[in-house]
Order: structure tokens, then C-alpha cells, then sequence
């Protein structure tokens, strides 16, 4: 049986508000029409990651 591997970084709290600058940035790329700091295709890639573990955790794996 495998044991689960965890990252030292997942030991840091996140800061406050973590999400507010990631979302100010999608905004501003939106009202400029500039990119935003992270690609579409970096985007996608985070959100299939996040549903193949969500799909997996279902699963007991």
C-alpha cells in the first residue's frame, strides 16, 4: 500500500484573500482585452487537474 506524498508547501498557510488577486487579474484582462498573467491553456490545465482529483477521491483512489 502506497503512502500519500505531500509537498512541504502544502504545510504553509495560504495569505489572505488568496484568491481576490487571481481574480482582479482575470477582470483587468477582461475590461483591457490584455492577457491575463497566467494563459487560457495554463487555466484549463489547473481545472482538468482539479476534476481528475475530485473524480479520483470519488472513486477511493
Amino acid at each position: 500500500m502506497a503512502s500519500p506524498v505531500f509537498p512541504d508547501f502544502f504545510k504553509d498557510p495560504l495569505p489572505e484573500n488568496f484568491f481576490v488577486p487571481l481574480i482582479e487579474d482575470l477582470m483587468r484582462a477582461f475590461d483591457t482585452g490584455e492577457d491575463s498573467r497566467c494563459s487560457r491553456r495554463d487555466y484549463r490545465q489547473v481545472l482538468e487537474i482539479a476534476i481528475a482529483r475530485k473524480q479520483s477521491v470519488a472513486r477511493n483512489h
